[in-house]
């Protein structure tokens, strides 16, 4: 049976996901096409953006369930 540590430990395992937009978009530095790269790059930041609060909205709600027990 999985605990508060394992399921803590998964959870910051997906937060991972924005380390890897912020890699999509460095690498569409390789792309020729300026136009194109600049589009790619801000849907790839806004989605990374949307990921973030509501990873911290989460972490949030988590440590509030923590404190209360």
């Amino acid at each position: 049976m999985s605990d508060r540590f394992e399921f803590e430990q998964e959870f910051l395992n997906c937060w991972t996901i924005t380390n890897d937009l912020a890699l999509l978009v460095r690498e569409c530095e390789e792309i020729e096409d300026a136009e194109v790269a600049d589009h790619i790059q801000n849907l790839v930041l806004g989605l990374s953006a949307v990921y973030e609060a509501r990873f911290n909205k989460a972490w949030e709600t988590f440590e509030e369930i923590i404190k209360d027990g």
